[in-house]
């Protein structure tokens, strides 16, 4: 019985929640680069149907070659909007990002 009572205690005491760790030095040093070899334009794409779709384009500043092309379409956001804004890192991972794709996401 006082196994239970115990249990049933520390199932109802409030936990804390924390907001995220702040970003590593790795993290710190992607955005850096981000911000170094990439610029941010903003569109609207209009479709057949007349509805324009907000896209968010992430092209490399070295235009001196043709680069591969990542698109992510989602019903979701795209953020942060705003071309002085960008995310934390672009891709799925750092190496596409240092591959010099293009990265294309549109909601």
């Amino acid at each position: 019985m006082s196994r239970m009572l115990l249990i049933a205690f520390l199932l109802s005491v409030p936990v804390p929640i924390y907001a995220q760790a702040p970003s590593t030095e790795e993290e710190k040093a992607l955005r850096a680069y981000q911000l170094a070899n990439y610029t941010k334009f903003e569109y609207f794409v209009p479709m057949r149907d007349g509805v324009k779709l907000f896209t968010v384009v992430y092209l490399p500043k070295d235009v001196s070659k043709t680069w591969p092309i990542m698109m992510n379409r989602t019903p979701y956001g795209v953020g942060p909007y705003g071309v002085d804004q960008t995310p934390n890192r672009l891709g799925p991972s750092p190496l596409f990002m240092k591959a010099g794709y293009i990265f294309v996401n549109q909601d």
